[in-house]
């Protein structure tokens, strides 16, 4: 029997599938039916995920996507656990791709455990949502949903997708007509901002050909209400397809968009390589295809590589952060190479190696904090090492492995093979430049789990016995409360904690702040670091407003104090205990020198995390001002002033101190140098120095 005639077998074969899969489910037990109902909801609740924003929680876009998907996969996994304990036609052998997934998931376990700070790593924070623990649901997800979910499912729920894709970009089109107070992100949609709608709708339209392809050959189909409707359901998936489509083009993922054409690039030369009856033309795309795969991995190569021409582009056209992040993160392999510094943990590295120039925003942009490497290779190399690196590129190199062996052996079609592999070809490009979120985590683990569905071998499948083990119930106790445990501690308390810190925030006297400051600190361990650096933050929010009490630096500075005792490694909690310390300084003289020898001490530390970060510096230098220890500052003034000499706030920040301690003739040779870089300046300069004496600094010019 041929290719095609094996095909034409299988299609077949699907269709008696799907009927004898709707008999056996409808001859199941009461308890069976029930659960098999509670995991597929679950599956189709899921797929709701990117439309979801908690405006009343800590980063609406992430927090409520990532605890909902949590939620639900704790769901799922605890009746898909209970189902194949209950019955053997729900167990299903290991995989390959399963043991890959196993083994990043293991080296990423090693490398929480043996990282920096294992509490921020298992965590991470509400702004990512991405630590170990996000990686456990997904590994107790993908574990549960290949045994259960049969090939027909997908039709279902890549249609399914696709219509709540479609929703996500009507929001898009909606906020870019003018349509005021939507929930969506920075020129993006529900899913955040224009890189994350990007990442999703990227994985929707390789969906929606695989199922205008695949739809085209149903007899049987769908959804119930479409179940004899399909051309209508071909045609909404086209103009689906189209509409997506043109919302990607609008998008500013340029990542997205650059991977979305040259992974359907990719798919037409398979097609033509391993489809098309012509063998010269076969011929052709075989060798453009080799062709194209050493183009692909050299421009791999050259954009990672330091300084190269890729890297220069890459600068030239977006903003050279990248380059000098992506060279923390090789610094930062080079001195842990094996396991890494552990998830979550890119800030200690990015501190660490900081580039001065970073306070350069004309050419680094505005930002001087970064927690991700923004690019796939680097962020793994950092977290896990050379072993996570090998861990997570194994998951798709096993996927193509079993694909196109499967394809090869006529067991799955060519668009069976071609769309998951030109799917997980576009993320991991794009991925170059950026990284996954909730939505994104979602639509990655439903591709794996459809790979390793798909490529099931069926005959391991009808040599199970299909005798239910009734006496198998007395674990549905243990499950439920297994259950219970993990909504409470997972789901239930960092919701909590989410919208305690927007309470503290909102809330405009001390006496409504106060429980939520208790709420916000006690609730849950997830974001702990970053809700204690929002507190000290928002010290400075409530001075301006003329609120702020010594209850609030009691929470703020307790709760830092937490952070530097439990995170050896943390610089950012350390800047920000120090400027409250100095900020309490300024307002209570007579603590004046206590709380300002205890900002000391932790400025210290910051600055041994980060030696070549000037804020650490300037903040040392108003500490020492407070300990009416002028020369001190000065020299601290002077070292972030060498460090890079063309950040203006160094010159500014030095010249309102020497203004200040009466050194007029100080402050014009500060002045003289800072003209050297800012002429366009001298103006208000000579105006802030005739000025009388004061305590207003930089913002003066």
């Amino acid at each position: 029997m041929g290719k095609k005639s094996r095909e034409k077998q299988n299609r077949k074969d699907e269709q008696k599938d799907f009927i004898v899969e709707k008999r056996s489910r409808s001859s199941m037990s009461k308890i069976e039916n029930f659960f098999v109902f509670v995991f597929y909801s679950s599956i189709f609740l899921m797929l709701l995920t990117p439309l979801l924003v908690g405006e009343s929680m800590f980063f609406p876009f992430v927090s409520l996507k990532g605890l909902y998907l949590m939620a639900l996969i704790e769901v799922s996994v605890a009746s898909g656990l209970f189902l194949i304990i209950y019955s053997p036609k729900y167990r299903v052998k290991k995989d390959a791709l399963f043991i890959a997934i196993g083994f990043f998931i293991l080296i990423m376990t090693l490398a929480t455990i043996l990282g920096v700070d294992p509490l921020n790593s298992f965590w991470s924070k509400f702004e990512r949502m991405s630590g170990l623990l996000m990686w456990l649901h997904l590994f107790g997800f993908f574990i549960v949903a290949r045994a259960i979910l049969k090939k027909d499912d997908w039709l279902r729920i890549f249609y399914t997708s696709i219509i709540i894709s479609i929703i996500v970009c009507i929001f898009f089109w909606l906020n870019n007509a003018g349509v005021k107070n939507l929930p969506v992100g920075y020129n993006g949609s529900t899913v955040g901002n224009s890189s994350f709608l990007a990442t999703y709708l990227l994985f929707n339209l390789f969906f929606a050909i695989y199922l205008f392809f695949e739809l085209k050959k149903q007899t049987v189909f769908l959804l119930p209400f479409l179940k004899k409707a399909k051309k209508t359901c071909l045609a909404i998936l086209i103009l689906g397809f189209i509409f997506m489509f043109i919302t990607l083009m609008y998008s500013t993922g340029r990542a997205a968009i650059l991977a979305f054409f040259g992974a359907f690039g990719l798919l037409i030369l398979l097609y033509f390589a391993l489809e098309y009856k012509k063998p010269k033309i076969k011929f052709i795309a075989k060798i453009l295809l080799i062709f194209g795969l050493v183009i692909y991995l050299a421009g791999i190569t050259a954009l990672l590589w330091h300084n190269s021409p890729a890297q220069q582009w890459l600068s030239e056209n977006a903003n050279k952060s990248r380059q000098v992040i992506w060279q923390n993160a090789w610094q930062g392999f080079l001195e842990r190479p094996i396991l890494g510094w552990g998830p979550e943990n890119f800030a200690v590295v990015f501190h660490k190696f900081f580039d001065p120039g970073f306070y350069l925003p004309d050419i680094y942009g505005p930002d001087t904090r970064f927690d991700r490497a923004h690019n796939i290779i680097f962020d793994n190399l950092v977290d896990g090492g050379a072993a996570g690196l090998i861990g997570y590129l194994s998951m798709f190199g096993v996927s193509f492995f079993i694909l196109w062996r499967g394809y090869k052996k006529g067991k799955i079609s060519f668009i069976a093979a071609a769309i998951p592999t030109v799917i997980l070809v576009a993320h991991f490009t794009q991925n170059l430049t950026v990284f996954d979120m909730p939505a994104s985590f979602l639509m990655i683990f439903l591709t794996f789990i459809f790979v390793s569905v798909v490529s099931r071998d069926k005959s391991t499948e009808e040599n199970i016995s299909m005798k239910t083990g009734k006496n198998k119930i007395i674990f549905l106790p243990i499950i439920l409360i297994l259950l219970f445990f993990f909504f409470s501690s997972f789901v239930i308390k960092p919701a909590r904690a989410a919208t305690g810190i927007i309470g503290v925030m909102k809330n405009p006297t001390f006496e409504a702040r106060e429980p939520f400051y208790s709420k916000a600190l006690n609730s849950s361990p997830m974001g702990l670091y970053q809700i204690r650096e929002h507190l000290g933050s928002n010290i400075f929010t409530l001075m301006n407003a003329g609120v702020v009490t010594v209850g609030d630096f009691k929470f703020a500075s307790e709760s830092l104090e937490k952070t530097v005792a439990n995170s050896p490694f943390d610089y950012y909690s350390r800047i920000v205990l120090g400027r409250v310390y100095n900020a309490y300084a300024g307002l209570q003289p007579d603590k004046r020198e206590v709380v300002s020898k205890r900002a000391e001490q932790v400025l210290e530390q910051a600055l041994q995390l980060s030696p070549t970060k000037q804020e650490g510096y300037w903040e040392m230098a108003k500490t020492k001002e407070m300990l009416n220890k002028n020369n001190e500052a000065a020299e601290f003034y002077e070292k972030a002033i060498a460090l890079e000499p063309r950040v203006l706030e160094s010159y500014q920040l030095a010249i309102s101190f020497y203004k200040k301690i009466g050194d007029i003739e100080k402050a014009k040779q500060t002045g003289d140098r800072l003209l050297k870089y800012y002429p366009e300046l001298e103006a208000s300069l000579r105006q802030f120095l005739e000025q009388g004496n004061t305590t207003t600094t930089s913002a003066n010019y």
